[in-house]
């Protein structure tokens, strides 16, 4: 069998209430989502794994911002299914997409993490950053991509102001908190924090150091100064989004949209699955390669778990942003 043969699609339906007066004609009722996975093996994989972590945190946050847009009224009377799907591709042996049309089928892409580092000399490593340049970037393809994910869409821009390294205070791991740019204020206004920094579960050891100048920081904080990205079509494009978040607020302002949002954090750890399995065997791993020490991990665990219920709908705020800003949701 080929690889397209075997190729696994999961999808979930979500019951979501819409509107009044929405015509079911002009609505769309799907997403379908291709991901790029780059981890095989636990304890971030096996890709399937990782797929269905991100299928679960998608429909919530589907279920969430339709809720936003309705009233008691509307929830009651008027509702559609909302189906969602994911094509599960392994970049690691090489597997994309092998045409125009095939690429051009999917609403979306996710490039997810991996225990690999973006700088890394490696052959699949290599490939995906040329993808991400070529067909990805270059294509404006609307992408979600997060903590290996996030580095490497930063690092295919190496020589143009893109660049991954070690993170100089060492490994990342469990709840951390971050201060949100006047660009994020922006882009994400749907999310759950308000004015508050924004807290997200983590699990890493490299980080962007600088983003190329079609992109903006979205919040960060002294440790990891650019915990999120958002991508433009062009360095005029980001230029011009900047200026317009400084101006005067009294202003009529018309904001370039992004095509990629990418997070140092990972919004998948917000379901239980997530955090009961994916974090915690994470972090097992990470106190076997000693890169934290058993009290560190132990603290982490507990404070997470503690914190759980505002985490998840700090992460799933995030996610409705990132939805209804690439159009995925609407």
């Amino acid at each position: 069998l080929t690889m397209t043969e075997l190729r696994k699609n999961i999808r979930r339906v979500v019951h979501v209430p819409v509107p009044q007066g929405t015509s079911d004609a002009t609505s769309k009722h799907s997403l379908r989502l291709c991901m790029l996975g780059c981890e095989d093996h636990p304890p971030y994989g096996p890709t399937e794994s990782t797929a269905a972590l991100f299928l679960e945190v998608i429909c919530q946050a589907i279920f969430l911002s339709s809720s936003l847009s309705t009233t008691t009224a509307d929830s009651s009377n008027n509702a559609v299914d909302f189906e969602v799907s994911i094509a599960i591709y392994r970049v690691q042996v090489q597997d994309y997409p092998t045409d125009a049309e095939e690429w051009d089928m999917f609403d979306g892409f996710l490039i997810p993490g991996s225990f690999s580092s973006a700088y890394e000399t490696n052959d699949w490593i290599d490939k995906l950053k040329a993808v991400i340049q070529t067909e990805i970037f270059a294509k404006k393809r609307k992408t979600l991509a997060v903590c290996f994910g996030h580095q490497l869409y930063s690092h295919s821009f190496e020589g143009k102001g893109g660049l991954c390294t070690p993170c100089p205070a060492g490994h990342q791991a469990g709840r951390r908190s971050s201060t949100v740019t006047e660009e994020g204020k922006q882009l994400l206004k749907y999310a759950t924090f308000g004015d508050k920094d924004v807290e997200l579960m983590y699990t890493h050891g490299d980080m962007v150091k600088t983003l190329p100048t079609c992109a903006v920081s979205l919040f960060g904080n002294d440790k990891v100064p650019i915990q999120a990205a958002a991508y433009f079509a062009d360095e005029q494009e980001a230029q011009r989004f900047r200026e317009n978040c400084a101006s005067d607020e009294s202003e009529q302002k018309v904001f370039p949209v992004p095509h990629a949002f990418t997070f140092q954090a990972h919004p998948e750890y917000s379901c239980e699955d997530g955090l009961e399995i994916t974090f915690t065997n994470i972090l097992t791993a990470l106190g076997e390669r000693n890169a934290l020490s058993e009290s560190e991990l132990s603290d982490e665990l507990r404070d997470t778990r503690k914190q759980f219920p505002a985490l998840r709908k700090q992460s799933i705020g995030l996610m409705v942003n990132v939805g209804r800003s690439l159009g995925w949701f609407n």
